[in-house]
């Protein structure tokens, strides 16, 4: 399975809502606690995690096409070639992930697709998604803003692309 550099990519983040905090309050509070030089860690799903991870894959690949899946250290993940969609699940969070690749109707009918497979994940897991570049969840209001910020950011992609950088 292929696989891309996620700095490159649109990110939405899943997390369930610590008691007291709001999912951006959580996930600002997971990131400040992540510690990068910590040694890897098998991770062990529980049969709850496992189911909720099903349900996921039946409603995702049933919605959005086959993907093909894999079994990580540390999560487990499906992917979409066409188009390069990436999903990751923890357990306790999930990330979504796709490239800048896409431009005008075709980015705009990419960034639909991964709003629905979001809005499975919210679904399925219990989990709230925020968008990592414009800071909303996964709202029609988020979805127009993602696309715009979506489009905007693969056109100077592009740009620096074709200059060579």
């Amino acid at each position: 399975m292929a696989s891309y550099p996620a700095a490159v990519s649109y990110a939405i983040t899943f997390v369930r809502s610590e008691p007291g905090m709001t999912a951006s309050q959580t996930l600002e509070w997971l990131n400040a606690s992540y510690d990068a030089d910590a040694r890897p860690v098998t991770r062990s799903f529980d049969p709850g995690e496992l189911a909720v991870w099903g349900r996921i894959v039946e409603v995702v690949t049933r919605t959005v096409g086959p993907a093909s899946s894999a079994v990580f250290q540390r999560h487990v993940e499906l992917a979409w070639d066409s188009p390069r969609i990436r999903l990751e699940y923890s357990g306790d969070t999930a990330h979504l992930t796709v490239p800048y690749w896409y431009r005008g109707e075709t980015g705009r009918d990419v960034m639909r697709t991964v709003f629905a497979v979001g809005r499975i994940v919210e679904s399925e897991a219990g989990f709230e998604g925020i968008d990592e570049q414009t800071g909303m969840g996964l709202t029609e209001e988020g979805l127009a803003c993602a696309c715009r910020q979506y489009d905007e950011t693969s056109a100077r992609a592009s740009e620096l692309s074709s200059d060579g950088i």
